[in-house]
């Protein structure tokens, strides 16, 4: 409406400047009369025009036009304003996804479902010559994902609370080479963890089951180096204790790529101590510091130091072997015999060396898993060839070529000098 006034004052005023040349020749005291007679004349009109009854509302649009005009200058001072709320809406959900989204927990009736009455057949490992037994069962829930389910006794738990503050706390960890804790589990006196399925079974079932192809020398070497990050990970997000670290808690997943259990990491505490209630150490190789159950960062190098052992040897440790006995050995009789020599003497040497580190007995004297992770960097800077040669055939083929090139060069020399 009000733009509809304005466009008759603009014609209007264009009118008057045309008959103001027109009348310049006539004195100048008629043009100051003129103005207000056609002022008049042309807002009468368009008032009786456009409607009578609405004159007043119009004409008070008309002269509120510039007000109407700063009005619309308003806006974009308004639309700033909503456009802040919108940024400070978006902020809360990155801090509750970060942080305070709680920890999934699932039903006793899901997990008994999912692992079918918690069925013997389901049964991945089992510990029941210890203080605490537990057993972990295979499961899939209702939407088709595979789980693994740790079920402890009752007693191994008594506080339900600190379960659930030590299970979300592992719950939060997040590492490519750790197994991924996705929920637990309170019901009663019942304790129940659940993570991801690791479908390619354990480092133990690769390395001490002859059905299994042997493995290869620089999947071994891989095996600990990626073994050994994810422990340190783990220690600089608070997690210092591993209760158990054992070949049997590496396990393999879709791609063959070796990972870390998650479930030792949840462990219990009494008395202001931390008890190991997953020891699965035989007497010959357990830390001297856990004969009595309590558990301390440098009992992960030691139980780490095992590990090495077993990726060098290939065969699991008899209780009858002493530790002493196995590092005097030397590195030709020690290594396994299923890699044919296949692998890097030098290699070997600093891994065996490491682990004797690992393996001392007063724990002080042990090195942090920073010093680990700095000693198997520099075993792999060891190898210099590109990574295609890390194949078996290609190393057989370089060594034996050595071999015969220095024959001939021998051969060469002898011939020459008679």
């Amino acid at each position: 409406m009000g733009c509809c006034t304005s466009a008759p004052k603009q014609d209007g005023d264009e009118d008057d400047h045309h008959d103001a040349s027109v009348t310049n020749v006539n004195p100048p005291a008629h043009p100051p009369l003129q103005p207000p007679t056609v002022e008049t004349a042309p807002s009468k009109p368009p008032v009786e025009v456009t409607a009578s009854p609405e004159t007043p509302v119009e004409e008070t649009a008309s002269s509120k036009a510039p007000v109407e005009r700063t009005a619309p200058l308003q806006p974009p001072t308004v639309e700033t304003a909503p456009s802040k709320p919108p940024g400070e809406v978006t902020a809360p959900p990155e801090t509750p996804d970060e942080g305070t989204m709680p920890f999934p927990q699932y039903t006793f009736a899901e997990l008994r479902a999912a692992t079918d009455e918690f069925s013997l057949q389901n049964v991945l490992s089992r510990l029941i010559g210890d203080e605490f037994p537990s057993f972990v069962h295979r499961g899939r829930l209702h939407g088709g994902q595979q789980i693994a389910v740790k079920r402890f006794c009752k007693d191994a738990w008594p506080d339900a609370e600190e379960f659930k503050e030590v299970a979300t706390a592992v719950g939060r960890l997040r590492h490519r080479r750790l197994v991924n804790l996705i929920g637990y589990c309170c019901h009663e006196d019942e304790r129940l963890l659940v993570a991801e399925f690791m479908p390619n079974d354990t480092l133990s079932t690769h390395l001490f089951n002859l059905k299994f192809k042997t493995m290869a020398w620089s999947r071994r070497l891989r095996v600990a180096c990626y073994i050994a990050k994810v422990l340190e990970y783990c220690s600089s997000e608070g997690q210092t204790l591993y209760h158990g670290l054992n070949s049997n808690k590496v396990v393999f997943d879709e791609a063959g790529n070796p990972c870390l259990s998650c479930f030792d990491l949840v462990k219990n505490s009494r008395d202001g101590k931390s008890y190991n209630i997953n020891i699965a150490y035989m007497p010959a190789y357990m830390p001297p510091e856990c004969l009595n159950g309590m558990v301390i960062p440098e009992s992960m190098i030691f139980s780490f130091g095992i590990v090495l052992l077993d990726l060098l040897g290939g065969e699991q440790i008899s209780k009858d072997d002493s530790l002493d006995m196995i590092m005097r050995k030397e590195i030709h009789t020690f290594m396994d015999s299923r890699l044919n020599s296949e692998y890097s003497l030098k290699e070997a040497t600093a891994l065996k060396e490491l682990a004797s580190q690992c393996l001392l007995n007063n724990p002080k004297d042990r090195p942090t898993i920073k010093d680990v992770n700095a000693a198997l960097a520099q075993v792999q800077s060891y190898s210099r060839l590109p990574e295609w040669t890390s194949q078996p055939f290609i190393r057989f083929w370089f060594w034996h070529t050595t071999k015969v090139m220095k024959q001939v060069g021998s051969c060469l020399f002898r011939t020459g000098n008679t």
